[in-house]
């Protein structure tokens, strides 16, 4: 469900694969409905910009045509590209796709690969289709695909669906529940976030009123934090605190209302601003939906800096997003 770490998790892999000299490849899905193949569009910007242009070049081979299609910023670079080949429009779609596995597999050929997908319960046709296709040969090929949806009917399009079905099928897909957090996880969690363990009193406190989400713990904490009702001024927690007495938000759109309540106007008209373009956002559209320029950029570092949104790799173009969808709902409950 959202709020849990799914993401968190998988960029955690990501970042060990990266360790273990393995290439990767970042793709999000949108809930705003947007350009096809956008998925895979970022996918493949996540791995062109990592790769030397010798070598870069060397692998797209015969392919280049095709990828230039939805990677043309490729010609800037190599401008001896030839055009695509003439091929009729029942067939473009597959000529397509293939091109595309052919690239992810010379790529698997020079180090093992590792595919993320994100929010894939938001995956229209197109890049479902294509990892459809992609399917069979995996394997042969060393690709590992991690794909992070949430268990929320609500939340699953279509395309998904139909492709969740399919994959239950196979034995070489293996699906990872994640589950609300313990008690004992809240107290880690908090320990990590405030560098020494809290008082069981006030873990178990969080735990009732999260029920473990782990977004929600961390929302919780940080007011609690903003407010100074947690540590002394060494930054050692309170000796006497009371649990009971702790008035702990309401709601985590309390918990995060507070955090926007403390911004600046500038910051608070910017989120909105942010919120009213969707979950993820770039930084020139913000600008003219400011229309501060001055500001703006102050105004983002702040929500920056309160953990309300992050920087986020998007192909060659740096985008934002909120740290998660339930940060942008509470902006449109409260306004």
């Amino acid at each position: 469900e959202p709020g849990v770490g799914n993401s968190h998790l998988a960029l955690d892999a990501v970042r060990r694969a990266r360790d273990l000299g393995m290439l990767s490849m970042i793709g999000h899905a949108y809930e705003e409905p947007g350009a096809p193949l956008v998925t895979a569009t970022e996918c493949l910007e996540d791995v062109t910009r990592v790769l030397p242009e010798d070598e870069l070049r060397n692998m797209l081979g015969n392919t280049a045509p095709e990828i230039a299609k939805i990677l043309p910023e490729l010609r800037l670079t190599f401008p001896a590209i030839p055009q695509p080949l003439d091929v009729p429009p029942e067939q473009q779609q597959r000529f397509f796709f293939n091109a595309v596995t052919t690239f992810l597999e010379r790529l698997s050929q020079a180090a093992p690969l590792v595919l993320m997908i994100d929010d894939f319960h938001w995956a229209d046709d197109s890049s479902v289709l294509l990892l459809e296709l992609l399917y069979p040969q995996l394997a042969r090929l060393a690709i590992l695909v991690l794909a992070t949806y949430r268990d929320v009917e609500a939340d699953m399009g279509a395309p998904f669906k139909r492709v969740l079905t399919k994959f239950a099928r196979q034995s070489d897909v293996v699906r990872i529940g994640l589950k609300q957090l313990s008690v004992a996880e809240v107290t880690a969690l908090i320990r990590t976030l405030s560098g020494a363990a809290p008082p069981q009193s006030i873990a178990e406190a969080v735990h009732a009123e999260t029920n473990g989400n782990a977004f929600f713990v961390q929302s919780v904490f940080r007011s609690l934090a903003d407010e100074e009702r947690l540590f002394d001024s060494a930054g050692a927690w309170l000796p006497d605190i009371d649990a009971a007495s702790l008035a702990l938000p309401e709601s985590i759109r309390l918990a995060i209302g507070n955090r926007i309540a403390r911004l600046s106007q500038p910051a608070q008209t910017l989120l909105d601003h942010a919120a009213v373009i969707g979950l993820r956002f770039q930084l020139p559209l913000l600008e003219a939906m400011n229309a501060q320029d001055d500001s703006t950029l102050d105004a983002l570092e702040e929500i920056e800096t309160a953990q309300l949104v992050q920087e986020t790799a998007a192909g060659h173009e740096l985008r934002y997003e909120f740290v998660h969808a339930l940060a942008r709902q509470t902006l449109s409950l409260i306004h």
